[in-house]
C-alpha cells in the first residue's frame, strides 16, 4: 500500500475516534468515575487522592485520571476534554501495533495490523469509553515491541530491556500489576519453548532495573497505605487478585458467563475474523516455518494465552481480553504480509459475506417500518444493562425504533461496500480490498457513534442532572435509588454530593474501613424523614418503581412531581424551589 492511502487511513481513523469523542453523554460506571474523580481532584488541586463524591476511590493507581485533569486544564471540564485522552491512547495503540508487527515481521504486517485493530467493531466500541484498558493497551503492546526489539537487535539488547521496564512500569501506573505480569509471564512462557527467548529471560531480570521499578512505583503505593492502613493488602489482595479469581468482597460485577464472553469476541473482531480461513491457510504453509517473524509468534501467542488464562476464573467483564488485542490483530494480518500467495477463494468469500448481509439489512429494512408499527418499546432496568449482551437484548423491539435510519444505511453501505470489496478481491487486489473493508468499517462506526449517542440517556443520568441543577435551591439533596456505580455519571455531571438509598456502603474500602462517606448512605427511614423536612430533596429512581416509592414516601402516585429524567430513570422532587 502507497503511503498516500495510509495516510489518508491514518486520518480517517484518528477523525473518527477524535470526533465521536464529543458525544454521547458520560456514561455511568467506568466513565463516570473516571471523569467525575478527575474533576474533583482538579476542584482541589490534588494530584494524589481520586475520589468519588468526597469518598476515596482507591482500586486503580492515578495515570488515567492524570491524564483527564491535564485535558481538563487545557479545554476546560467537559464531555470532550473527558474522552480525549482515551482517543489519544486508542490512537497510540494502533500507532504500537504497527511497531509491534514491524518487529515481528515487516512494516507491510504491522500496518494491516493496524488498520484490522482501529476498524473492528470491539475495539471502537469499548475503547472509546474512558477506562484504563486503551492506557494499558499502549503499555502493553509497547513492552512487547521493547521485547520482541531486545530479541531481534542484540547489540542494543540493554537499551531495550530498559524501555520495556519503563512500558510496564507506566502499565501498572496505569492499572495496577496487570501491567507488568502481562509482559513478564508472557516472556517466561516463550522462554520455556525457545533458547532464544530463555536468554532474554535471564537478562531481563537485573537488580537495578528491579530496585528502579519499585522506587518508581512505591511512592503513590505508599503515600496510599500511609494515609489509610489496609490499603496494599485491599489493593493487592482484595481487589486485583479477587477480580482474577472472582473472590472480591463485596462483589462490584456480575461475571459474563464464559460462552457469552468468548462468544462476543466474533462480535469484537468483525468484519475481519471472516478472513481467519486465510489466516489458518497462510499458517498451514510449509513455507510458514521459514517465514519471518516465526519464532517472534511464540512470544505473541504466549501474551495471548496468559491473558486468556488470567480471565478464566475472573470476575470476567466484556473488555477483559482488550490487552492482547494487538496480538490478535497481528495474527489476523499475516495473510496480507503475503497476500499474492493466498488463494483467491480466501478474500472474495468473506467479502461476499458482507455484501450478502448488506443485501439482506436493505431487504428486511425495506419493511421495518411496517414490523415496527406496533411495536411497544420497553428496556430493561439499568441494573440489569449492565454487560454487553445484557444491553443488546435489555431492549424490546420496539426500543430500536430510532435506531432504524442508521440501519438502513448501514445495510445500504454494506451492499455497496461489500460489491466494491468483491470486485476488487475477485481481481486479486487483497490490498484494495483490504482498504475498502477498512473505510466501509469507519462508516459503519460512525454509524454506531450515531446510535451509542441515541441510546446515550438510557446508560447516564446526564439529562435528570441537568433538570437537578435547574431546579434545585443552595441546599438541596439529591438522593439516588441504587449503587453509586450505576448512577456514576453523577459525579461528572451533579454539582453537589449525592446519597444513595437501597445501597450498601461497602462497595469502597474507605467507606468499609473508615466511614468515609458513610453518611451519604441512607435507609429508607432517614430518607422519608427528609423528604418531610424543609430541605428541598430530589430522588432518581427507576420509572417502573415510582408506585413503590409513593407507598414508601405516603404519597398518592398521582402527586409525584417529575423534574427529569433520563432513559428509564425519572427524578422526582418534594417541593419546587422556591421564589
Amino acid at each position: 500500500m502507497k503511503k498516500t492511502a495510509w495516510l489518508i487511513l491514518a486520518a480517517c481513523i484518528a477523525a473518527l475516534y477524535l470526533g465521536s469523542s464529543v458525544s454521547p453523554v458520560i456514561f455511568d460506571e467506568t466513565e463516570g468515575q473516571y471523569a467525575g474523580a478527575a474533576k474533583e481532584m482538579l476542584a482541589r488541586g490534588d494530584w494524589l487522592l481520586p475520589t468519588n463524591n468526597g469518598v476515596p476511590r482507591l482500586q486503580k493507581p492515578p495515570l488515567v485520571y492524570w491524564a483527564i485533569m491535564l485535558s481538563y486544564k487545557a479545554l476546560g471540564v467537559n464531555v470532550f476534554a473527558a474522552r480525549l485522552p482515551n482517543a489519544l491512547a486508542c490512537l497510540a495503540w494502533v500507532g504500537a501495533t504497527v511497531l509491534l508487527g514491524r518487529r515481528v515481521a515487516s512494516w507491510r504486517l504491522g500496518g494491516y495490523a493496524a488498520l484490522l485493530l482501529a476498524t473492528s467493531f470491539g475495539f471502537f466500541i469499548f475503547g472509546r469509553l474512558i477506562m484504563p484498558e486503551p492506557f494499558l493497551g499502549v503499555c502493553v503492546t509497547l513492552s512487547f515491541w521493547c521485547l520482541l526489539s531486545a530479541l531481534r537487535d542484540p547489540a542494543r539488547e540493554r537499551a531495550w530491556l530498559r524501555a520495556a521496564w519503563v512500558f510496564m512500569i507506566l502499565g501498572v501506573l496505569v492499572k495496577g500489576a496487570h501491567g507488568f505480569l502481562y509482559p513478564a509471564l508472557a516472556l517466561g512462557g516463550a522462554a520455556i519453548f525457545s533458547e532464544k527467548f530463555a536468554g532474554v529471560w535471564r537478562r531481563f531480570w537485573t537488580w537495578p532495573r528491579v530496585l528502579l521499578g519499585g522506587a518508581a512505583i512505591a511512592p503513590w503505593y505508599l503515600a496510599m497505605e500511609t494515609g489509610f492502613p489496609g490499603f496494599l493488602h485491599e489493593n493487592f489482595v482484595n481487589e486485583q487478585v479477587g477480580h482474577l479469581l472472582n473472590t472480591r468482597y463485596p462483589p462490584d460485577s456480575r461475571a459474563v458467563p464464559s460462552l457469552i464472553f468468548w462468544g462476543q469476541h466474533l462480535l469484537y473482531f468483525l468484519p475481519w475474523v471472516l478472513f481467519v480461513p486465510a489466516v489458518v491457510w497462510a499458517w498451514r504453509r510449509p513455507e510458514a516455518r521459514e517465514a519471518p517473524g516465526r519464532d517472534a509468534f511464540r512470544l505473541l501467542w504466549a501474551w495471548i494465552a496468559v491473558t486468556a488464562v488470567s480471565v478464566a476464573f475472573s470476575a470476567r467483564q466484556d473488555y477483559y481480553t482488550m490487552t492482547c488485542w494487538s496480538a490478535v490483530a497481528v495474527a489476523l494480518a499475516r495473510p496480507w504480509a503475503r497476500e499474492e500467495a493466498v488463494p483467491r477463494r480466501y478474500w472474495v468469500i468473506p467479502c461476499i459475506s458482507m455484501t450478502f448481509a448488506g443485501l439482506i439489512g436493505v431487504v428486511l429494512w425495506g419493511h421495518i417500518d411496517a414490523l415496527m408499527a406496533g411495536a411497544t418499546m420497553e428496556v430493561d432496568p439499568v441494573a440489569d444493562r449492565d454487560t454487553l449482551w445484557n444491553a443488546l437484548h435489555g431492549s424490546s423491539f420496539g426500543g430500536w425504533k430510532e435506531f432504524v435510519p442508521l440501519m438502513k444505511a448501514a445495510g445500504i453501505l454494506l451492499l455497496l461496500g461489500g460489491a466494491v470489496s468483491v470486485w476488487l478481491a475477485w481481481r486479486k487486489r487483497a490490498a484494495l480490498a483490504a482498504r475498502a473493508v477498512a473505510l466501509l468499517m469507519l462508516a459503519l462506526l460512525a454509524l454506531a457513534a450515531r446510535g451509542l449517542a441515541l441510546k446515550g440517556e438510557y446508560y447516564s443520568l446526564a439529562g435528570a442532572a441537568s433538570a437537578i441543577r435547574r431546579a434545585a435551591e443552595p441546599e438541596a439533596m439529591v438522593v439516588c435509588d441504587g449503587e453509586p456505580h450505576l448512577a456514576a455519571s453523577l459525579f461528572f455531571y451533579l454539582d453537589r454530593p449525592a446519597h444513595w438509598v437501597n445501597a450498601t456502603p461497602a462497595g469502597e474500602f474507605a467507606t468499609r474501613h473508615f466511614g468515609i462517606g458513610a453518611e451519604t448512605f441512607l435507609d429508607r427511614a432517614a430518607l422519608r424523614s427528609a423528604w418531610r423536612s424543609p430541605r428541598q430533596v430530589f430522588l432518581i429512581c427507576e420509572r417502573s418503581a415510582l408506585c413503590v416509592w409513593a407507598r414508601e414516601l405516603e404519597i398518592a402516585p398521582d402527586r409525584l412531581v417529575e423534574v427529569g429524567e433520563s432513559g428509564t430513570r425519572v427524578a422526582i422532587v418534594n417541593r419546587a424551589r422556591r421564589g
